[in-house]
């Protein structure tokens, strides 16, 4: 199963990049990240400043929806069989964060609340779909899983769309896979679609035939009235 799995602050708000940049200020420091920050204090005065930035109104004025990230995500979800967001924020903003999430129209299918080893396990688990993981920290760059920090691989939304469309231009799937899939009938309708053209004389092995999983998308969205990811950036 294609998976996505999303991290929320950092990649989807801006609430890690506001967290550091009042620390900074506060403190007169010059962290990168967070993870230089729980690095430098330990884990127990990470907790604490994270406790005061909040109360000093960060959770308010430091979430905000980064550029492209809903739209990018909406597009995303046709690229993926499910899109799970996994955050490291405490249980107990479960109800406020579902809100927001709503409110900015993020699409997913499952969120989970958890902790460092709680997100490793997460990834760890789900490592043998075809899954891929966007964060902004290295930490949750594990080894055998595709990973986007945001930060050093990528820097915007536009960005991971192009990546992640790369990657999967170079996947195929078989005809019988397609028919599966959208179902005969919309398959049939797809097969008159100018992404699929030449489809009966494509490369056939064992009987056959294999056309690029990118094409197989941009058909059933042309079916649709949608216009095909490639286009997206241009």
């Amino acid at each position: 199963m294609r998976t996505l799995i999303l991290d929320i602050d950092g990649c989807i708000t801006t609430y890690s990049e506001y967290f550091i940049y009042w620390l900074n200020k506060k403190y007169n420091k010059n962290f990168l990240n967070s993870a230089e920050v729980e690095e430098y204090y330990g884990k127990y005065y990470y907790k604490i400043l994270w406790t005061l930035y909040n109360i000093n109104g960060g959770y308010e004025e430091g979430v905000h929806i980064k550029e492209g990230a809903p739209e990018t995500i909406f597009l995303l979800n046709w690229m993926f069989d499910r899109i799970i967001i996994v955050t490291r924020r405490p249980i107990v903003c479960k109800k406020k964060t579902i809100n927001w999430l709503n409110r900015e129209m993020v699409m997913y299918n499952q969120i989970f609340f958890t902790d460092i080893e709680g997100k490793k396990r997460i990834i760890n688990e789900l490592k043998h779909d075809d899954l891929i993981v966007v964060d902004d920290e290295e930490r949750f760059k594990l080894d055998g899983v595709k990973t986007f920090i945001f930060g050093k691989d990528i820097f915007t939304w536009k960005d991971l769309l192009r990546k992640i469309y790369k990657l999967h231009n170079k996947k195929k799937m078989i005809w019988t896979e397609v028919e599966k899939k959208y179902g005969k009938e919309t398959a049939d309708k797809m097969k008159s679609s100018h992404h699929l053209k030449g489809i009966r004389i494509g490369l056939t092995i064992n009987g056959e035939i294999y056309i690029r999983e990118s094409d197989v998308r941009n058909a059933f969205r042309e079916t649709l009235g949608l216009m095909p990811l490639s286009n997206i950036w241009d």
